[in-house]
């Protein structure tokens, strides 16, 4: 699967949702590449008509050139990434444990 994020370098929201995804990766080890999609470059105008993009940021998950998902102006929950990647609670847990200092 594969993220990809489009917004521009000035847009605090589009980075927050870029971050937001990143951190969700790191924090259950998610093996998923990220794509940003500057949308005021001619090549990131050219991504967002594709995968019709008006409005940032909006964040695309998809799957064997398949949308699976798609979220406009906002990021994505932390809870609706880990229902897609089915992550349980549990699993959090654990990786909240191995983090904590002894």
């Amino acid at each position: 699967m594969t993220f990809r994020v489009f917004g521009r370098k000035t847009c605090p929201y589009c980075q927050k949702a870029k971050e937001k995804v990143e951190y969700f990766l790191n924090r259950w080890n998610v093996k998923a590449p990220v794509v940003y999609h500057d949308v005021d470059v001619p090549d990131g105008m050219a991504e967002g008509a594709w995968y019709d993009v008006y409005e940032i940021p909006t964040v695309v998950l998809e799957d064997e050139d398949q949308v699976v998902q798609r979220w406009l102006k906002t990021p994505p929950l932390l809870q609706e990434l880990k229902n897609l990647f089915r992550i349980s609670d549990a699993a959090g847990e654990e990786a909240q444990s191995e983090v904590a200092p002894a």
